[in-house]
């Protein structure tokens, strides 16, 4: 049995991810014909794919060995950003300013654009992110849409943005919404 590469299952996780990304925005979709709709059929079959991560028969690459000296002030920082990293913010969505300044954090995505659309009446742009837990227990932010001048724009497909923890060192203010 021939081993997945570290490359080959990254690039598995992220497609994973666009077509979690995907059937979840289109699974309402009303079918065309009497057909299930493209959506609907990815529904049925993304579950056996993402058990592939699970899988305890697929052979993962072993790691190679690398001669490069690692002091212990590096590997504490790698294991604490990764740790931080993979903290669950216990929260489904965020809405930041493009200064990011300030976080609103709820579970409520409606409430967030309500709040995004009423801070941009400034003229000050506010984002509204998806917190989503990624196929290597990271958690990172996906830009679902942007306000300004009081309007919310909602983006045709999320895109990935930064770690969630990033987010929450940089902002000087988190509130809950």
């Amino acid at each position: 049995m021939k081993a997945i590469t570290k490359k080959q299952l990254a690039a598995l996780g992220e497609m994973v991810e666009f077509v979690e990304a995907y059937v979840e925005y289109h699974i309402t979709d009303i079918p065309v014909t009497d057909e299930p709709t493209d959506a609907q059929l990815l529904s049925k079959i993304l579950p056996t794919v993402k058990s592939v991560f699970n899988n305890k028969d697929v052979q993962k690459p072993k790691p190679k060995i690398v001669e490069k000296i690692v002091t212990d002030k590096d590997a504490l920082y790698f294991a604490e950003k990764r740790g931080a990293e993979s903290a669950d913010p216990n929260y489904k969505y965020c809405v930041c300013d493009d200064g990011l300044h300030q976080c609103y954090l709820s579970d409520d995505e409606v409430a967030c654009m309500e709040l995004a659309a009423k801070k941009s009446i400034d003229g000050k742009m506010w984002y509204v992110y998806e917190i989503r837990k990624r196929y290597d227990e990271t958690f990172t932010t996906y830009i679902l849409g942007i306000a300004k001048n009081g309007h919310y724009d909602e983006k045709e497909r999320a895109e990935e943005f930064l770690h969630y923890d990033f987010i929450a060192k940089s902002v000087r203010e988190i509130h809950k919404i």
